[in-house]
């Protein structure tokens, strides 16, 4: 679990550094929605917007980082993975909770660069006083939902039961 930790820290990083390198060029009230055709329809404060921001993606982020803590806490019953019983047992289950924990280590990093491409595209937008990049908006959404759909699938490989 340690590389996934150390990319998201990298992308936080990088985001606070990128903040900071803009604040001054920022408006004081930024653009922070955008509608279909990338045009501005909802403004606020630059701190606002970035404590919000923060606060959404360390909730989300944070949240699938302890849910591999927490399912480690949970009865057998209230694991809802394929094959449970098999994966479960207590010759298995060690390994079946760190496949877990795994997998949510490397959805967080898909949601981390998420978030940090999009705060790149409301920053863009924000400095150019123009319209978000939707085009790219759309291929970043469409690269994490694949990202996210092929560690579906390769969670329930992960937890077949083995000829």
């Amino acid at each position: 679990m340690a590389a996934p930790l150390l990319i998201i820290a990298a992308c936080i990083l990088a985001m606070a550094l990128r903040v900071s390198a803009v604040w001054g060029a920022l408006p004081s009230h930024l653009a922070s929605h955008f509608g279909p055709s990338g045009q501005a329809n909802g403004f606020s404060d630059a701190p606002a917007f970035f404590v919000l921001y923060a606060l959404i993606g360390t909730l989300t982020v944070g949240g699938l980082l302890a849910s591999s803590l927490l399912i480690r806490a949970l009865p057998d019953k209230l694991i809802n993975l394929p094959n449970r019983d098999y994966w479960l047992a207590p010759e298995r289950k060690a390994r079946a909770l760190s496949t877990l924990t795994r997998w949510s280590a490397w959805c967080a990093v898909w949601l981390t660069l998420l978030l940090c491409a999009v705060l790149e595209l409301v920053l863009r937008a924000n400095l150019a006083q123009g319209p978000l990049d939707n085009t790219l908006f759309v291929a970043l959404l469409v690269t994490f939902m694949t990202g996210m759909l092929g560690g579906l699938v390769w969670l329930v490989r992960a937890f077949a039961v083995p000829s």
